[in-house]
């Protein structure tokens, strides 16, 4: 047999959806499947057997034309120190929000749990309208004690009222209708989880001025589990970090069919909440978290858990900032009520990443890989970045730029800080490797 000089592999994926939003690693790891060729996005690798040619992979990549589905679930607090944001995030919603995620491309739809009624007037009820709903125009002024717009496959409304600290038990309850949290308009009997698709990746947007703390009681049905569960955040980082495990642990537990695992969560978790904006922000231990900051940046998963209050806000919300860093959420300051349209705008990019980036990339199988040749290549805006190898996951860093071959799965996958920080803002990303001899 002739020697086999080794050769390279090249392969180019284009990410889709391009630009500075950010993307949720943990939360959603796709893999790229060699052998999967009905499914878009996915990678053809091609073995050439040629008598005049050395073994060598050629392989194409397939241009990422559409993303996955994604369920998106507004928590909205109506109550009565929430009346300026809740017009203020209603009219984003009507008039801004369907725009954004129509051109980021997202097959999505919405579901909202808020009390339905007349908005405006310092009252804390909220009504969408089209394109949204089926409610026209300016209709909400008029709606009586009329039901929500229901808009199936595109809008659900799920009526009622959410308080100050009690959204995590709220979330909980409506999802099956349990411990008397019915419906005001009976629209979902049997809860709101009739109305989410199993194929979709689920997005919480929770909106509060305030902090959890409420009882839940998992089997309220059955007299002797009555046990109830505190879900609180105590106003502090090290009870909201409790609280977001807690609060993962019980929504993965009841349908992990729909939410994914602790291990590998199928949802994330964004919160608008009452935190300090930058550059203004500081954590417990009264650090700054970025002062160079702007008041309309979002805070990202990498960075802490902001102590301080915005001015018009009730508590800087840690539970639910917890909650974001740890299913890889964004998070921003309530208090920047007139900006929702740019949080809107950002939350669609981030969403867009989350559901059509990839950040494991399958080796092919025919050939042995000679892994010490594996290079990884980001094009970014400034140029390009050489991603560097470590021997696994338990070496992987905070540092934005590394990546490890996983030969378990025979892949090679980008660690979490590099898929979080770094593929949200790449356009192209470049795998090559050298092939040693073909397996067969």
């Amino acid at each position: 047999m002739k020697n086999l000089l080794k050769k390279i592999i090249s392969t180019s994926l284009l990410v889709f959806g391009l630009g500075a939003g950010y993307f949720a690693c943990s939360a959603n790891l796709k893999t790229l499947n060699d052998n999967d060729s009905g499914q878009e996005g996915s990678l053809n690798l091609n073995i050439q057997n040629d008598a005049e040619n050395e073994y060598c992979v050629e392989s194409t990549a397939a241009k990422i034309l559409s993303s996955r589905p994604v369920d998106i679930i507004f928590v909205i607090d109506n109550s009565g120190s929430m009346t300026e944001e809740i017009d203020a995030i209603v009219n984003n919603i009507n008039d801004h929000f369907t725009d954004v995620m129509t051109a980021a491309g997202l097959d999505y739809r919405v579901i909202m749990l808020v009390k339905h009624g007349t908005p405006g007037n310092w009252k804390t009820e909220a009504c969408f309208e089209e394109p949204l709903s089926t409610i026209p125009k300016g209709g909400c002024a008029n709606i009586g004690g009329s039901p929500p717009g229901n808009n199936p496959g595109k809008f659900y409304h799920y009526s009622y009222d959410v308080q100050s600290n009690d959204s995590p038990c709220v979330i909980l309850d409506t999802l099956f209708s349990k411990n008397n949290r019915q419906d005001t308009f009976d629209l979902a009997p049997d809860g709101w989880i009739k109305w989410l698709r199993k194929s979709a990746f689920k997005v919480f947007i929770e909106v509060t001025d305030d902090a959890p703390n409420c009882w839940w009681y998992p089997d309220i049905d059955d007299e002797e589990k009555k046990i109830k569960k505190v879900f609180s955040d105590f106003q502090s980082e090290l009870g909201g970090h409790v609280f977001s495990l807690e609060f993962d642990k019980q929504l993965t537990k009841i349908a992990p069919e729909q939410f994914g695992t602790s291990g590998d969560r199928n949802y994330v978790f964004y919160s608008i909440v009452g935190m300090m904006e930058k550059p203004e922000a500081f954590d417990e231990a009264y650090i700054e978290i970025d002062p160079n900051g702007k008041s309309d940046d979002p805070f990202l998963p990498s960075e802490g858990i902001v102590s301080n209050v915005c001015k018009t806000a009730v508590a800087a919300g840690q539970g639910y900032q917890a909650l974001s860093k740890l299913t890889g959420g964004l998070r921003f300051p309530i208090c920047q009520a007139e900006k929702f349209d740019v949080v809107f705008d950002r939350i669609a990019k981030s969403i867009d990443s989350i559901t059509s980036t990839i950040c494991i990339l399958e080796l092919p199988k025919n050939v042995e890989i000679d892994i010490a040749t594996v290079v990884v290549e980001v094009e970014l805006d400034s140029g390009v970045l050489k991603l560097n190898q470590v021997e696994g996951s338990a070496n992987c860093s905070n540092n934005f730029d590394e990546f490890y071959i996983d030969k378990t799965s025979n892949a090679v996958v980008l660690c979490d800080t590099a898929c979080l920080q770094i593929k949200s803002i790449s356009k192209n990303v470049k795998l090559t490797a050298g092939c040693i001899e073909p397996l067969f």
